[in-house]
């Protein structure tokens, strides 16, 4: 099994949704939701010191989902205020009635407090 097929049955680490707001663009306030709800420009940052967190396995696609399980939602990439290109993979958890009640930011590198991280691609392809 390669690795990338690793993070969709074992535990991963992601920071918590809840602990990304948007400090600049059109969601202004807003913490860090599903990719429909996303925004190209938005600017957000980490609340405090979060750090990733263990996650439950996750399902690739929403379909394949029990409730009060995880899915992958989309791909992303952000950019730091210092230029970086961070790659990044959004996940949601699922309620008993299969909404998402949470959603995960798994990142390629560790982002860090009052650093602003620019959402500049979002990828949907086959999620």
């Amino acid at each position: 099994m390669d690795s990338k097929a690793r993070h969709h049955h074992g535990h991963i680490s992601a920071y918590p949704g809840d602990a990304l707001f948007v400090v600049e663009g059109a969601n202004h306030g807003d913490l860090f939701a599903t990719s429909r709800d996303l925004c190209l420009g938005d600017a957000y940052q980490l609340a405090g010191a979060a750090l990733p967190m263990p996650m439950r396995p996750t399902y690739a696609r929403k379909e394949n989902a029990k409730p009060g399980g995880v899915v992958h939602d989309c791909d992303l990439t952000l950019m730091s205020d210092s230029g970086q290109r961070i790659s990044a993979q959004l996940f949601a958890s699922l309620d008993t009635q299969g909404c998402v009640k949470k959603t995960h930011l798994r990142t390629d590198k560790l982002l860090f407090p009052k650093t602003s991280y620019v959402l500049i691609d979002i990828n949907r392809e086959n999620h």
